[in-house]
């Protein structure tokens, strides 16, 4: 442009427009009214928009317009390069996109396609008798070779009521009242799971083999004729319908929503196909001549005229500015209704948004508009390779390894939605901007280049500038506040772990008063155990006097529990099934109570994430609201020292042939903090001090026991989960005759519920916040008398009797 040859042209005189309008009124009467309305309609646009006022136009007619002299060959010469980068980056993009749109087409045709029986091998087949006999008790008898036979179990043809319906030796149904129910549920969630097999990505394991899925390793047999060696067991029933509803949650998502992302992947495949062809023409300037004029766009005329888009004063970078506006504020949006369970994809999008909005905000200050659009499409690139990465996570779940399928279900349609808009809006607004990259190649606005080479600026649009760069900016920055704040941070998957979570949220523990015991009663603890090489069962089961409190101290909740001696014999029976041997473990009771003070915290909702080992560096980690961990910190009601029944020389630990409390009951130590404790788990079952629902009874012919919404109890996968220190036992035993029993153990169950007192929480809801625990001066039954907080007696004496009144005398 420096060196082209320029000439002047002079312009219009303005009363010449005057002139041709009173020509245009006597010679075409006819068109008259309509010539006079454009005229009159581009001169209030001119009055409207024009940045000079009267005297400025006066002054400005005067002036010349620059006209540029350039051949077409200079201009295809000068622009080769720049063409052969666009029509690079447009066959990249558009190979992105057609692999993209490949690889999640596929991915929605990997499916299993049918059912998962006698073509899978045993470990993966649903249908094979070991696993219907033994591990859901579905089947009633198998052949020699492990067929099924015989008459499989119809879950919907089952009574709940009858007592008997659960088939003799199934593990899973005991003499406890609702493991009928138990069981018939699990196996109604297998049918299901059964039947929506063609749809998931592959099989499930039933059994774990090698020892890649331990953490997952539930019921063992006991039995030779399962022909199950004493390096396999079964996964755990509640983690396999578990994942078998997460796949059902991933195939759900792909049929409702896989279809629709792949049209419009083809779709902007189509985009960026079109724009590949249209960036290889050759350009025609005889049908699309090339501008050779200079205007300064002081007149709104020139203003939206498309060649002078990248102008500083183009009308057109209103529309650039509001499209940009768009997508930094779609990136935004979905950056704030995260899906992605790995948290590098929202860091990376939000340190993405900062480095856009800065560098474009530069440049637009600067008014280089060309650099700011060439700027646009290289960030717009990588919110769609971004993208992309996050919509894989919601639609298609890992392959099994050493993890069972997990589905976030927190994600709605929605969030869904905006963040496939996220992806797919960067992909066409990238195809535009390559476009108006090409054009300003080809057909150049030499008024443009004028302005950027003289370094024009628009004064008066400086403030807007300023105040949309200070509002984006502000915005991106607003990603590094949820960073950094520790409760925001997870709440928007920035960050892996909580570090402020107040277990009283849980819906069980807010209604639980302080200070007050709500349990005070005889519970039960029983663990059920099978010898490693499979032959026989040790059961073990005490029954002991437990209270239990809660207490807040130092911002932290806090859970007393106290276990009395065990009330009676301990409970070490070992049996070998299929024979009537019997004998017993030769145990220690302790001789003095475990009282100890436990820590309430949040619990994972993964149990693999309670552990660091367990976890990827990268995973988001959720929180379960109604779990909780209970870590021993102090003995009961102390403040300081450590807990003596978790400790090393415990009396209520496996040596002895307990399994109350000891070291090895590990609970997590995900933040670095190895805590050993107990979990539990909201939940509801029995109760003896429950009157609900209305008539319930706990009799041994009741049909309706009394039941408590307020229990906690210990999830089962506690027993089987390797990391928790409970699923294999070994140590040194001998049986009460003395002979030596099995030294390695493998947990299969284990039950310990502390059902709140119903009784004893609807006393406690009729004191209002603050008051003192019942009993206490003040409280409900304190009496009369001089103390603080009792009520005067009537005649002005202390109460010397009872607390049913007061008066002079005795009583």
């Amino acid at each position: 442009i420096s060196e082209a040859i320029l000439r002047a042209k002079p312009l219009r005189d303005p009363l010449e427009d005057r002139r041709e309008i009173s020509s245009w009124v006597h010679r075409c009467p006819n068109t008259m009214f309509d010539a006079l309305k454009s005229k009159l309609w581009e001169k209030a646009e001119d009055k409207l928009f024009d940045d000079k006022k009267k005297k400025g136009d006066d002054e400005e007619s005067q002036k010349h317009v620059e006209v540029v002299i350039l051949t077409d060959d200079e201009v295809l010469a000068a622009g080769r390069k720049t063409r052969m980068g666009l029509v690079f980056i447009s066959v990249a993009m558009l190979a992105f996109c057609v692999g993209m749109m490949g690889y999640f087409a596929y991915s929605l045709t990997d499916v299993v396609g049918g059912s998962c029986d006698g073509s899978q091998d045993r470990y993966h087949n649903y249908e094979h008798c070991w696993n219907l006999k033994e591990n859901w008790c579905a089947q009633m008898q198998c052949s020699a070779d492990g067929q099924a036979m015989g008459t499989a179990i119809d879950p919907s043809s089952l009574d709940p009521a009858d007592a008997n319906v659960c088939p003799q030796g199934c593990s899973i149904c005991g003499t406890e009242d609702g493991q009928t129910e138990k069981w018939i549920a699990q196996l109604q969630r297998f049918d299901a799971c059964r039947e929506r097999t063609a749809k998931v990505r592959e099989c499930l394991p039933t059994m774990d083999y090698d020892g890649s899925l331990a953490n997952y390793r539930g019921y063992k047999t006991a039995h030779p004729s399962s022909q199950q060696s004493a390096a396999e067991a079964f996964i755990q029933r509640d983690a396999f319908l578990d994942a078998c509803d997460a796949q059902a949650v991933y195939a759900d998502r792909r049929e409702k929503g896989g279809t629709a992302v792949v049209a419009c992947i083809a779709v902007c495949a189509l985009v960026w196909l079109a724009m590949t062809a249209y960036l290889m023409r050759t350009p025609n300037y005889e049908k699309h001549p090339r501008e050779t004029e200079m205007p300064d766009l002081a007149k709104w005329q020139d203003r939206k005229d498309y060649t002078h888009r990248f102008h500083p004063r183009s009308a057109w970078l209103y529309y650039n500015t509001a499209n940009n506006l768009f997508g930094f504020a779609l990136q935004l949006y979905s950056f704030y209704t995260p899906t992605s369970t790995n948290i590098l994809v929202p860091i990376f999008q939000g340190a993405w948004m900062t480095v856009m909005v800065v560098a474009r905000g530069i440049l637009v200050f600067m008014d280089y508009y060309t650099l700011s659009e060439a700027a646009s499409v290289f960030f717009d690139i990588g919110f769609s390779v971004i993208g992309f990465t996050a919509i894989l996570d919601p639609f298609f779940e890992a392959k099994i390894t050493t993890d069972l399928p997990e589905a976030d279900t927190s994600i709605t349609n929605y969030a869904l939605a905006v963040r496939v808009a996220a992806f797919l809006w960067p992909v066409i607004s990238s195809a535009g901007g390559i476009k108006d990259l090409y054009c300003d190649v080809y057909w150049p606005s030499p008024a443009t280049l004028k302005a950027i080479k003289e370094k024009q600026k628009a004064f008066q649009k400086r403030a807007v500038k300023i105040s949309i760069f200070v509002i984006q900016l502000l915005a991106a920055l607003s990603v590094y506040v949820i960073m950094a704040n520790p409760r925001w941070c997870h709440d928007f998957r920035t960050c892996q772990r909580k570090t402020t979570c107040d277990p009283l949220e849980g819906a069980l523990l807010s209604r639980m008063p302080m200070d007050t015991e709500v349990i005070s009663g005889n519970k039960m603890q029983r663990v059920e155990m099978i010898s490693d090489d499979g032959t026989k069962k040790w059961r073990w089961q005490i029954n002991t006097q437990t209270v239990l409190s809660f207490t807040k101290s130092g911002g932290k909740v806090y859970a007393d529990i106290e276990f009395a001696i065990p009330n009676g014999d301990v409970e070490n029976k070992v049996t070998t099934p299929g024979t009537n041997d019997a004998d017993n473990i030769a145990g220690t009771t302790p001789s003095s109570a475990c009282s100890t003070r436990f820590e309430i915290q949040c619990h994972e909702s993964n149990p693999r994430h309670a552990f660091k080992s367990q976890t990827g560096a990268w995973d988001w980690v959720a929180y379960n609201s109604s779990m909780y961990k209970f870590i021993a910190r102090h003995d009961g009601g102390e403040t300081s020292g450590e807990s003596t029944c978790f400790g090393a020389n415990t009396a209520w630990w496996n040596d002895n042939g307990m399994f109350t409390a000891g070291p090895d009951l590990k609970i997590g130590d995900g933040d670095g903090e190895d805590k050993v404790g107990f979990i539990f788990m909201e939940q509801t079952c029995d109760s003896s001090d429950s009157d609900l629902p209305r008539g319930c009874s706990n009799g041994p012919d009741s049909d309706t026991p009394c039941r408590t919404d307020n229990c906690l109890v210990e999830p089962s996968y506690i027993a089987s989960y390797a990391p928790y220190g409970r699923a294999s036992v070994t140590g040194t035993w001998t049986y009460t005759g003395g002979d030596s029993a099995p030294d390695t153990w493998a947990t299969t169950q284990r039950v310990f519920e502390l059902d709140v007192s119903e009784l004893r929480l609807s006393t406690a809801s009729e004191q209002s916040d603050g008051s003192p625990p019942p009993g206490a001066p003040g409280s409900p039954g304190a009496g009369c008398g001089p103390g603080e907080g009792q009520t005067p007696c009537a005649g002005g004496e202390a109460g010397a009797g009872d607390n049913n009144g007061c008066g002079p005398g005795e009583g």
